[in-house]
């Protein structure tokens, strides 16, 4: 199976330098090529509009710029530039193809109709990303081989077996970390059979609830930390741009963030690892945080408060966390249109409709009373069912176990 594991970096003084120095090249490599791109959109732009009647395809061709002409000039620029020739071309070859990567998911977004999102220049040091590492990037002895640095010192989280393909290297709020991606040699293991299955809701009051009725409350590590993150903001404000003080305040502001995203990580992995180990089918609603975090309706400040707790209960991440986790121990994790899971009845199937403040589900057809977020969970549950082929419509069966019964 391709995994990834990650691993905290501490490289000397000297070597330190040299990172940054090439994160400084590559962030000019990235503003410089996104540059390139534009000027020659903007060049086909003009010749279609003076020559109306010609070949539209064959001007765009003319005038488009590929991930492999941007690397044959990558190799004449290296001969000239010699800060870009200190380089490793592997790394400077990462930043293009990202690049590259950019612009084909903003094409794709444009042609589905979503949000855009075009490639914006860097301001900041970008990751070093090596996508044919090979012997280099290799964990060996508690280190990790970087090309043109050698071997920087390393903290794994876990022992590490893995055929690396891929290195990254991240800056972040001070810290270095080290990304190595590749097989790590395990096969996948067969699916096995839905014994144990659960639905899970997600939600602001509970971060999920569960078909079988247990409720997980969100920890609000943002809005805790969110008095000590407006202090230090208020201090960066004060500094003067350019300062050595603003670059001291920006670094704590960045590591009081950082520090938020790192202890929801951590709950979020613990909390998927225990229902991957207990249930054999997960059913979870399909891009529910992204549809939620998208809509615009002019709510003000309530609008922006409840955008801030989805983004801070972390629905997306736990949903992934979920998925490549059933994949290494053999559950399922099934993913169900989220469309109409509070307003069904899970019991009869009757629309009952609902207000956001409303939470319990009262149905009048067939009397059944609980509460909003289970009601959810259980219509989840059976939609997993049905789209795996294990119960009708109208049949909603009870499972072996106890712990699993709806």
């Amino acid at each position: 199976m391709i995994r990834a594991r990650k691993y905290r970096l501490y490289p000397t003084v000297a070597q330190e330098a040299q990172l940054l120095a090439w994160m400084e090249a590559c962030r000019r490599l990235w503003n410089y090529s996104l540059l390139d791109r534009e000027q020659a959109w903007d060049a086909c732009k003009r010749e279609l509009d003076e020559n109306a009647d010609g070949d539209a395809s064959a001007i765009k061709k003319k005038w488009s710029i590929s991930y492999i002409d941007q690397c044959a000039q990558l190799t004449k620029s290296r001969a000239q530039y010699p800060e870009l020739r200190d380089v490793p071309v592997k790394f400077a070859r990462g930043i293009l193809k990202n690049l590259d990567l950019a612009f084909q998911a903003f094409f794709r977004r444009c042609n589905n109709g979503e949000t855009l999102g075009y490639p914006k220049p860097k301001r900041d040091a970008p990751n070093l990303i090596s996508r044919d590492a090979g012997e280099v990037g290799r964990w060996r002895n508690g280190k990790v081989s970087v090309p043109n640095i050698g071997l920087v010192n390393a903290r794994p989280k876990a022992p590490s077996n893995l055929d690396v393909k891929t290195l990254s290297i991240q800056y972040v709020a001070g810290k270095w970390y080290a990304a190595l991606a590749g097989d790590n040699g395990i096969l996948a293991l067969p699916t096995v059979a839905a014994d144990c299955c659960i639905g899970i809701d997600v939600g602001c009051s509970s971060l999920i609830t569960t078909s079988d009725g247990e409720e997980v409350k969100p920890l609000h590590y943002y809005r805790k930390a969110q008095e000590k993150r407006t202090k230090l903001a208020r201090q960066l404000a004060k500094k003067k741009k350019g300062s050595a003080n603003r670059k001291k305040a920006k670094l704590k502001l960045a590591r009081a963030e950082h520090d938020v995203a790192n202890a929801r990580e951590t709950f979020l992995h613990t909390l998927s690892r225990q229902l991957v180990e207990q249930y054999d089918l997960i059913a979870v609603e399909d891009r529910i945080a992204g549809a939620l975090l998208q809509k615009k309706n002019g709510g003000g400040q309530q609008e922006k408060g409840l955008h801030k707790s989805i983004a801070d209960a972390g629905w997306a991440q736990l949903v992934e966390m979920l998925e490549y986790k059933c994949e290494e121990v053999g559950a399922q994790l099934v993913r169900v249109p989220a469309r109409g899971t509070t307003q069904m009845c899970s019991q009869c199937g009757a629309i009952v409709p609902k207000r956001l403040w409303d939470r319990v589900h009262d149905c009048p057809e067939c009397g059944l009373r609980i509460g909003r977020d289970l009601n959810a969970a259980c219509n989840i549950l059976k939609r997993g069912l049905q789209q795996i082929g294990r119960c009708s419509p109208d049949f909603m069966p009870v499972e072996g176990r106890e712990s699993c019964q709806v």
